[in-house]
C-alpha cells in the first residue's frame, strides 16, 4: 500500500467536501496531532480501522480511498450466458461497449 497516494486521496475528498483536519478529528473521534501526523505522512502504517473511520467521517466508500490502477483489471465477468476473462483495462472497457450497444 502506497501510503502518499492514499493520503493525496484523503486530501482530495478533504477539500472537494470542505472538511478540515480538526473536522476530520472530531468526525474520527481521533486526537487532533494523530490526523495531522497522518496527512503529513508520519504514520507509516495506518490500520484499516483508522482508513475505515476517516472514510466514513468524509462520507466516501473506503476503496475510493485507494488509488484506481487502470493496468490493474484481472478477472473474470459473466454476461449473455457466457464467461470473459478480463486481463486489463481495455477488455473491460470493450465488453462494456458491446453491452451498450
Amino acid at each position: 500500500m502506497e501510503i502518499q497516494n492514499i493520503i493525496e486521496r484523503v486530501r482530495h475528498f478533504m477539500t472537494v467536501k470542505g472538511v478540515s483536519s480538526s473536522v476530520l478529528a472530531e468526525k474520527t473521534g481521533m486526537a487532533q496531532p494523530s490526523i495531522s501526523r497522518f496527512l503529513a505522512g508520519k504514520t507509516q502504517n495506518p490500520t484499516l480501522s483508522t482508513l475505515s473511520s476517516i472514510a466514513d467521517a468524509l462520507d466516501v466508500p473506503l476503496r475510493n480511498l485507494f488509488p484506481h490502477d487502470k493496468s490493474n483489471v484481472n478477472g473474470y465477468i459473466e454476461h449473455d450466458g457466457g464467461i470473459e476473462r478480463i486481463r486489463d483495462f481495455s477488455d473491460l472497457e470493450r465488453i462494456v461497449s458491446e453491452l451498450r450497444s
